[in-house]
């Protein structure tokens, strides 16, 4: 079993959601297994740590496609890099006879490259953050209230990885919860120094439904002076919206227009 799904198992045991047996699984291997023990202190550590104080009460609602859509996300990236790189490896090896040289310094290159990768040392792998690693299970598998704990936790955290950044716009672009989507946003915003994520925000402009969320975008290009957004509330406007946030977005245009 991998980390995320025994971090998951735990959380699941933590929140009450397994049956009596799975329970009582989860208990056995916290006396049989000390790694075990050990990963179940440590995440039940940082699920009693997480601060919902400032969070707002909201109804329970099933357990979300989250996951299903991040993987989803993630095997859709991962073939199409997969795919460019064959399709531009395979077009370097047709052979075309006026390119003999080409091919030659090619070869030698690659001969070069092969024997720096094999004489290299080896990179030091990067270790897994339990807390982030936490995080991302909740955010796959908590109701409503425990996504928003997730979110909320990541904005206590020292350095948020990739990773991280990736399930919160997921977060950001497709929960059905709107209050889980402006907490959400908030903590996206406390991360806007990295262009990545400014990007992001731009780029989830278009993709709300909500138009509180929308609202609360605008606040934050504003907040961000980021003019790169205009384009975007502009696509917004060009959809029939109610007169407030018609009236919004149009002032919002207009102040980032003359930053």
């Amino acid at each position: 079993m991998e980390e995320i799904d025994i971090e998951i198992k735990i959380l699941d045991y933590l929140q009450g959601r397994l049956s009596g047996t799975e329970r009582k699984e989860v208990e056995h291997l916290q006396q049989i297994s000390p790694a075990f023990a050990a990963k179940f202190s440590e995440v039940k550590q940082v699920w009693e740590g997480l601060d919902l104080r400032e969070v707002p009460d909201i109804s329970a609602e099933p357990t979300t496609g989250f996951e299903a859509m991040l993987k989803t996300f993630e095997l859709e990236q991962e073939h199409r890099k997969t795919h460019t790189v064959w399709r531009q490896l395979a077009a370097l090896f047709v052979y075309r006879p006026k390119y003999n040289w080409a091919y030659s310094v090619l070869l030698i290159s690659m001969g070069a490259l092969g024997a720096w990768l094999y004489l290299k040392p080896a990179d030091t792998p990067v270790p897994n953050d339990p807390q982030q690693t936490s995080v991302l299970a909740m955010l796959k598998n908590a109701d409503a209230n425990g996504r928003l704990k997730a979110v909320n936790y990541t904005q206590r955290l020292r350095q948020v990885n990739s990773k991280v950044i990736d399930a919160l716009f997921l977060t950001l672009n497709t929960d059905p919860n709107e209050n889980v989507r402006l907490v959400t946003l908030d903590a996206l915003v406390q991360l806007a120094d990295d262009p990545k994520v400014r990007a992001g925000l731009v780029n989830a402009i278009i993709k709300q439904d909500s138009e509180l969320v929308q609202a609360a975008l605008a606040d934050a290009m504003l907040q961000l002076q980021e003019k790169k957004s205009v384009k975007s509330f502009k696509k917004l406007l060009e959809e029939r919206k109610s007169p407030i946030i018609q009236k919004k977005l149009e002032q919002t245009v207009q102040q980032l227009e003359t930053i």
